[in-house]
């Protein structure tokens, strides 16, 4: 699904923000992408960016954390960021980044699967 868009779209490389458990697993490693990953101190940064936006407590802050990460992997040469947790989907929805919402892709996949076999 996910490796499917990347290919469509002529997406070679990739930061993955998730929490640490989503990073290390590779379930988002592809052969010909290069997934970059952000280091200790950026995960820890995301992982408290979301309880701090669950938390609701003032909102913009977590928001900013999580752009920065992403901001200083695109001016690398990252080409879209992979948001591999729910809440990144809703804090980055407003910001204007090549993203892939892991949620949306999902939702896509579950729809035509359904509707291909519907059609049978």
């Amino acid at each position: 699904m996910l490796k499917n868009k990347l290919k469509n779209d002529n997406i070679s490389s990739t930061l993955l923000i998730g929490t640490q458990n989503t990073i290390r697993s590779g379930l988002y490693d592809f052969d010909n992408v290069k997934t970059s990953n952000p280091d200790d101190i950026e995960i820890t940064e995301l992982s408290d960016a979301i309880f701090n936006f669950n938390k609701g407590l003032n909102p913009n802050e977590p928001i900013l954390t999580v752009k920065k990460i992403c901001d200083k992997y695109l001016k690398m040469g990252i080409q879209t960021v992979i948001l591999g947790f729910t809440e990144f989907a809703v804090m980055l929805d407003k910001e204007d980044m090549p993203k892939v919402n892991t949620i949306d892709v999902l939702v896509d996949a579950t729809v035509r699967y359904i509707l291909n076999n519907l059609m049978k």
